[in-house]
């Protein structure tokens, strides 16, 4: 019998993917804030998250903007 012996929770910062049964990294310009998610959300206007598995977007600095999803 194969098979995992107990179940594993993604971080934040990764999504589940019950097809390949592993935890995959946010792609830049998304996030997921909980452990456990199955899916990662685009960063919101005026957000950006540069590096691939992030748990927060990074607000923009004071006269600067970022469209969602932005990854700069």
């Amino acid at each position: 019998m194969g098979g995992a012996a107990s179940c594993v929770t993604c971080q934040p910062g990764q999504w589940a993917d019950a097809s390949a049964a592993l935890c995959r990294a946010c792609d830049p310009g998304k996030h997921s804030t909980n452990a456990g998610s199955t899916f990662c959300s685009p960063c919101e206007r005026d957000t950006f998250a540069e590096l691939p598995g992030s748990a927060n977007c990074t607000a923009c600095g004071t006269g600067t903007f970022a469209e969602p999803g932005s990854a700069e």
